[in-house]
């Protein structure tokens, strides 16, 4: 299965060390994660997005390995 992103489209790719932890339920992490993710997301170049994500999800204590890739298709 294969998806076609538009021009200017921003993909995330991500482990669920950043959105779940021993607190935090993956789905309400998922939520977090997209509510910082808004329309001003897409005035930002990829590594201001990954600093963002890293920063806003990432708080306080975390135990869990995390990856994440930001990359956007130009317009």
């Amino acid at each position: 299965s294969h998806t076609n992103l538009e021009r200017g489209s921003t993909l995330l790719i991500f482990t669920d060390g950043l959105v779940e932890s021993r607190t935090r339920p993956v789905g309400e992490g998922l939520e977090a994660l997209a509510g910082s993710l808004d329309a001003a997301a897409r005035l930002l170049d990829v590594e201001q997005i990954c600093d963002m994500c890293l920063k806003t999800m990432l708080q306080g204590s975390h135990d869990d390995d995390v990856a994440l890739l930001v990359a956007r298709l130009d317009d």
